[in-house]
């Protein structure tokens, strides 16, 4: 099957990015889970930014949640459409991961958010062939989970 377009793959590490080849991406979202707490892939479209500066959609994320040992996926196929989670299930587990939201705050998320190697690698290949959020696999809207504000930073898991 031909690729939707050409795609980049990046490792991320807060502003910071390089460029890696197709071949790389299990190599590199497996080597999340001994980067540091900021690091990331990204996979995007090989385009110039838009006129107002903004990313080019669709857009895939991969981080490591290293006290829980899995991945966190998201996708955005379109600049209007929400940002989507990949999910082990779509039943819901008690609010009880810490994630950064914001410069200062974190909250509470289901453990449900978090996928192993094998559905991050997955997702992560059919988007780099179709652009879009692999449809066997379970998604979930950013308004589509319970979670709780902590207000505050936490540490730990």
């Amino acid at each position: 099957m031909k690729p939707w377009c050409d795609f980049v793959i990046a490792t991320m590490y807060c502003a910071d990015q390089e460029r890696i080849p197709k071949s790389d991406l299990p190599a590199a979202i497996l080597g999340l889970q001994t980067a540091g707490r900021w690091h990331g892939v990204q996979i995007y479209p090989d385009a110039q930014p838009s006129l107002d500066g903004h990313w080019q959609f669709p857009r895939l994320s991969l981080g490591w949640d290293g006290n829980g040992g899995s991945y966190l996926v998201h996708c955005e196929e379109r600049a209007d459409s929400g940002m989507a989670l990949l999910v082990s299930s779509q039943s819901f587990s008690e609010p009880a991961v810490y994630v950064e939201t914001g410069a200062r705050s974190q909250e509470l998320w289901p453990n449900e958010l978090f996928v192993s190697y094998d559905l991050a690698v997955l997702a992560s290949n059919h988007f780099l062939l179709t652009g879009l959020q692999h449809p066997s696999l379970g998604w979930v809207e950013l308004e589509g989970f319970p979670r709780l504000s902590t207000g505050h930073r936490q540490r730990g898991r």
